[in-house]
């Protein structure tokens, strides 16, 4: 039996593509990314050996949108004629009764419900992870600072102060044309540290220069506006609450998991206490397969994996990239393979297939 994994599509409502448009495009998902992974989804669809497609959060996106327009809704997103291919195509897994589609919500789609799905998209099957055997996943970004669900300082919506920072991000994308993703402000964050000791200030001493926007902007919300101030003051204390949330990692770790490019690997180690020998995260944008030594016995090993991203493509430094697994009653094993999509023929390219096998 095979399922795969997918994560990071980034489906946004395509505004910024739009004749007529006057700044620069801002949505992370171009019109030839969202094309193949139409093309991936009619792939899995045809292959009877799949049974499961597991698609693990931030398939859609409304968190990137500049702070001066009204976020979209996913409905808005379905609709957009960017994604048409892609929600056709989805449409016809669905509809195709030999599989089961699992949508597992990140944090850019944290607002997916099963009841939303029903009406838009019915079939899907809405979980916040996914666990079957010894096989863990998740979006991993519960386990990330600036993503997490934060009902402390957002009871109502949940928002995490990464919400705000894509927003801000969007805005910077659009006036100037540059990259509106925090691991490029990394830098200026840094400095922004040092001098003032406090983390939320710094990020925001880092995203806001860039942007050209000060305390006073206000962020147009679904049900009205909050000004930047007011975000730096909602969020001031999250690194110092984090602990006392009891997930399974610590502060600095979780700060470690949007910075740094290993990662959730410190996450991951711990997932694998509960006795899970293959986790498998998606958020980080950074496809990986690797074996690890258990957290709790460093004689076993565990294989962690990520699946990559579909959306800022480069051929060569991020290509297409899915994770697809395979368990053997026979044989008594469960295989983990890194699948790289080939554009030119449009399915995957068996030469670059990366593989671990667990004996189950």
């Amino acid at each position: 039996m095979k399922r795969v994994f997918v994560s990071d599509v980034h489906m946004g409502a395509g505004r910024s593509f739009q004749t007529g448009y006057a700044g620069h495009v801002y949505d992370w998902l171009s019109k030839s990314e969202a094309d193949s992974f139409a093309a991936l989804l009619r792939y899995l669809n045809a292959d009877a050996s799949i049974k499961e497609i597991v698609l693990l959060g931030d398939i859609m996106d409304n968190w990137i949108c500049p702070v001066d327009a009204k976020p979209p809704t996913f409905e808005e997103v379905l609709a957009a004629e960017i994604n048409k291919e892609a929600v056709a195509s989805l449409r016809a897994l669905v509809a195709n009764r030999d599989k089961k589609i699992i949508y597992i919500p990140g944090n850019h789609d944290m607002g997916i419900t099963q009841r939303g799905l029903d009406q838009s998209l019915p079939g899907i099957v809405v979980q916040s992870e996914y666990q079957t055997g010894s096989l863990f996943a998740g979006h991993g970004n519960q386990y990330a600072l600036f993503c997490a669900p934060d009902g402390a300082n957002d009871p109502n919506g949940m928002l995490p102060l990464g919400y705000f920072i894509s927003r801000i991000g969007a805005t910077n994308a659009a006036l100037t044309g540059s990259d509106n993703s925090f691991r490029y402000f990394v830098d200026d964050f840094m400095k922004e540290l040092v001098k003032s000791k406090k983390l939320v200030s710094a990020v925001f001493g880092a995203i806001l220069k860039q942007a050209g926007l000060n305390d006073s902007t206000d962020i147009i919300m679904p049900g009205g506006s909050i000004k930047i101030s007011a975000v730096k003051r909602r969020y001031a204390n999250i690194y110092e609450q984090w602990d006392g949330r009891g997930t399974l990692v610590s502060a600095s770790e979780a700060l470690t998991a949007e910075v740094a490019p290993i990662g959730l690997a410190a996450a991951a180690r711990k997932v694998n206490v509960t006795g899970k020998d293959i986790i498998i995260f998606g958020h980080t944008h950074a496809c990986g397969l690797v074996k690890l030594r258990r957290y709790d016995d460093p004689d076993a090993e565990y294989i962690s994996a990520n699946c990559g991203t579909w959306c800022d493509h480069d051929e060569k430094e991020k290509p297409f990239t899915f994770i697809e697994t395979e368990t053997d009653e026979g044989e008594g094993t469960h295989a983990v393979r890194l699948k790289i999509w080939s554009m030119e023929e449009q399915k995957p390219d068996a030469d670059f297939d990366e593989e671990f096998v667990k004996i189950r």
